[in-house]
């Protein structure tokens, strides 16, 4: 059994394993090792404003540089299916985890950040939002592609 990177020899805990030099965190850790751990918070790039929910989201007027519409774009690096959505967010402006912050005080950083597309926006009503507190634009690659002119 693993209990956040420290090895126990038995299937079971004993009450020598909670003592405060076993680096004891969470059931996941515990269950299916140290990789497991739920624990890890994100240390995000950017200050995140409380999101104005009064202000509708707009349109970007075209696909901006490195948008998920265009081939070969990194923000389309896990290979999602991006035909046939109902609606797209413009990635621009919104934050994301540089780094990941365990409760002992380590600090994991994220090897591929900058260029991650990991974002991680506070989410209303379906509608994600900016560091700005602004909500995102809809994708303007994604729009050209609903009125057939292609990103």
């Amino acid at each position: 059994m693993h209990l956040c990177g420290v090895r126990v020899d038995h299937d079971f805990l004993l009450p020598g394993d909670l003592e405060e030099r076993f680096s004891w965190c969470c059931l996941a850790a515990a269950e299916d090792g140290p990789a497991a751990c739920t624990c890890w918070t994100p240390i995000f790039d950017a200050r995140q404003r409380k999101p104005r929910t009064r202000i509708e989201p707009e349109t970007r007027p075209k696909a901006c540089e490195d948008c998920a519409y265009r081939q070969g774009s990194p923000e389309r690096g896990r290979g999602e299916e991006l035909e046939g959505l109902a609606n797209f967010w413009c990635h621009q402006g919104l934050r994301r985890p540089a780094a990941w912050r365990h409760p002992d005080g380590r600090v994991r950083p994220v090897p591929e950040y900058p260029t991650s597309p990991d974002y991680q926006p506070p989410i209303v009503d379906g509608v994600p939002y900016r560091t700005d507190g602004r909500p995102a634009d809809r994708c303007g690659g994604w729009a050209a592609v609903q009125a057939g002119r292609g990103a």
